[in-house]
């Protein structure tokens, strides 16, 4: 084979313009210092902005530079040393899916990764890119293939295993290939690319493909790469066309599988060769000279497929369309399917050369683990300094890149685990600080109303605590002093559906969208005007006035009351809000706060929504099961059961606690008694109470 290195030049346009797309690419070289160079790259094309994709790619980006540090001091098959990359690869993507909210959509992702090394090209992807790949043949022509077309994917991808297949072979000076993004495809003609890549050196090549691609004047990001082979001795890159070179044409492209297979004799010497070696070993009287033997045998092996295996001619070239397992283990047969060459060099290197291989794996495995523990305690001093100084978004992002580091760092021996772990209870003390978590051990029993009766709804007043059991039809009376229990039963031609803020005690409605508050011992009517209503969620009362929350209409209705009736029902809301289809609750403290089962807060001043939103909190919010509020106080606490929390925010929409318990089983509903600091809940079939933070 010719002395060659691979010249790669980068193709960017509107590169920095918001679109709903992401689009990057990595690069990675390995020091020449330190061996056989190589480069390691990645083009990733995702058609969402989500946050889980923006994850997905920064675990690319982590697992691809530890993989280059983990296999940069490993010699010998390039395709082995390609199948530790995607391996990690494979990890680290699947990790960050299982790890971050939401569900992965592959379809929506184009990602193809790619090794360089010793005039060998291996690439292992999902989804599909534009590309065109322009083999030189010997007569001087250029053959076009679609290469990554070549790379067999099933229809779904394996969510445990998305890099599923890896193809390897030879690319030789004079072979060009071209990617980019798939919008790129569309203009193909307009761009002519096959006689741009034939005319033009790599790197003006892809200058000339930009400004092509700056005139068409469009907002859409491109992003391509052109690599090519070129002569080692060559201060330049050259042309890869000549003058007598026939044009292709763009559409003129074929897949790699459609070439034709190896030349029969080809196989037949690697048969032949294979079974020589076989009888070699298996020949108990070979005596000393059996290395002798197989190192001939090696040496003309590599030399005869040097020449005869065409650069990607076949899908059986080098590695063929070999899957990818877990822990990629290369079973031997996966060798002898495709060619001996690693396989002798396997049983070449005897016991001795084993363990020297060996130790260098364990060497690189040790390097690789001490940069990762490295970068995570990096990560962890940068995230305490931004606490210092009150930097807490980029506290979390340093925390979060520090925690990821730290899963992938093994425990196999006592002093890894113990430096894990020590790591570790750091990082969480981070956690907690960033979360702002304050436990309670032992959070105070008011009450046990017992599993057999549903609790839906506390309001607090007057030293006592008033819980709606909707299922049994009756409100339990706790005499917050000594938890003495009374009930009164909800009225006999309606169920209680919901309780809420009265004027001194506690409201309810009704299925039939009925009224009532309690008047000494004993549940009494309001009299009201016909309801616009069609279902009712939530009520609450301020002032003269009392709110309910309408889902089915995305309505927030306000009543004029008094102590025996309600009347003059009008609509609050001004302009319409979507979000109130899934409203839950409602606070008031002269701006009117709903919750949703969607978990977000939204706020309304004067019937119209207000540009406010509360503060990102670990774990996420998903669902709003309650909020209190009230003009006297500062705070908003909101019930979330998923997580097995209380959540104190200021008004501002600022986190100021998380209050956790190891006996929560997931507060539902929550009221404040700010003359005591205390907030009473509902957990499960119990009424608890623990202290409130003070700002």
């Amino acid at each position: 084979m010719e002395p060659m290195q691979f010249r790669l030049a980068e193709i960017r346009v509107n590169e920095h313009r918001s679109t709903e797309r992401l689009v990057e690419y990595l690069h990675f070289d390995h020091d020449r210092r330190q061996g056989k160079p190589f480069h390691l790259f990645a083009i990733a094309e995702i058609h969402s902005s989500q946050y889980l994709y923006e994850r997905l790619l920064d675990a690319l980006h982590s697992a691809l530079s530890q993989a280059k540090t983990l296999v940069s001091g490993m010699d010998g098959d390039p395709m082995v040393r390609f199948e530790k990359v995607v391996q990690r690869l494979n990890e680290a993507l699947v990790r960050s899916v299982q790890t971050e909210a939401g569900t992965m959509q592959w379809d929506r992702v184009n990602l193809f990764v790619f090794q360089l090394a010793e005039g060998h090209l291996c690439f292992s992807g999902v989804g599909s890119l534009s590309n065109l790949f322009l083999q030189r043949q010997e007569d001087g022509r250029v053959r076009p293939f679609d290469l990554l077309g070549s790379l067999e994917q099933p229809e779904i991808v394996d969510q445990n295993k998305p890099l599923s297949a890896i193809i390897c072979g030879n690319m030789n000076v004079g072979d060009v290939l071209f990617l980019g993004t798939q919008n790129i495809q569309a203009q193909r003609e307009t761009l002519a690319i096959s006689r741009v890549l034939q005319d033009l050196p790599p790197v003006a090549a892809a200058t000339e493909l930009q400004q092509r691609l700056t005139q068409l004047g469009t907002d859409e990001r491109y992003l391509g790469l052109v690599v090519a082979g070129v002569a080692m001795t060559q201060a330049k890159p050259v042309a890869v066309a000549t003058p007598a070179m026939p044009s292709v044409a763009d559409d003129e492209t074929e897949d790699i599988e459609d070439e034709p297979p190896l030349a029969v004799q080809s196989v037949q010497e690697f048969y032949e060769t294979e079974q020589e070696i076989d009888q070699v070993l298996n020949n108990e009287r070979s005596g000393p000279g059996i290395f002798q033997q197989l190192r001939a045998k090696a040496e003309h092996l590599t030399k005869a497929s040097a020449k005869r295996i065409p650069a990607l001619a076949s899908s059986i070239s080098f590695a063929g369309l070999r899957s990818v397992q877990p822990g990629y283990s290369t079973p031997k047969a996966s060798y002898r399917s495709a060619g001996i060459g690693a396989l002798v060099v396997l049983f070449l290197i005897g016991g001795g050369g084993f363990w020297i291989h060996s130790v260098r794996t364990k060497q690189a495995e040790q390097k690789l683990w001490t940069a990762i523990y490295e970068q995570a305690v990096d990560g962890k001093n940068k995230a305490e300094a931004a606490l210092v100084y009150g930097d807490e978004d980029r506290a979390r992002g340093q925390y979060t890149y520090a925690l990821n580091q730290l899963k992938q760092l093994d425990q196999e021996t006592p002093d890894r685990a113990q430096a894990r772990s020590s790591l570790e209870q750091e990082l969480t003390e981070i956690r907690n600080r960033l979360r702002r978590e304050s436990v309670v051990a032992k959070p105070t029993v008011i009450k046990d109303f017992g599993e057999a009766l549903e609790s839906r709804g506390v309001v607090v007043s007057n030293g006592k605590a008033y819980v709606l059991h909707p299922a049994a039809n009756s409100i339990s009376v706790v005499q917050l002093s000594d938890s003495s229990v009374t009930t009164i039963a909800g009225p006999e031609d309606t169920r209680l559906v919901a309780i809420g803020a009265g004027r001194t005690t506690p409201m309810f409605v009704g299925e039939n969208k009925g009224y009532f508050t309690i008047q000494g011992d004993k549940l009494t009517g309001l009299a009201a005007t016909v309801s616009k209503a069609t279902s009712i969620s939530a009520l609450t009362t301020y002032g003269q006035r009392v709110y309910t929350v309408d889902p089915s209409q995305s309505m927030v209705w306000r009543w004029n009351a008094s102590a025996t009736a309600l009347n003059g029902e009008t609509a609050y809301v001004k302009t319409p809000n979507p979000d109130l289809e899934r409203a839950t609750t409602i606070a008031i403290d002269s701006s009117v706060y709903v919750g949703t089962s969607a978990g977000k807060v939204i706020k309304l001043l004067s019937g119209k929504t207000e540009n406010w939103n509360l503060a990102t909190v670990d774990p996420e919010l998903r669902s709003v099961t309650s909020l209190w509020t009230d003009a006297e106080t500062p705070l908003l606490v909101i019930a979330d059961a998923e997580n097995k929390r209380l959540l104190v925010f200021k008004k501002d929409g600022s986190l100021l606690q998380q209050i956790s318990s190891p006996e929560f089983k997931g507060p539902t509903h929550a009221w404040v008694d700010p003359a005591s600091n205390t907030v009473f809940t509902l957990d499960g079939s119990r009424l608890l109470s623990v202290p409130l933070p003070r700002e």
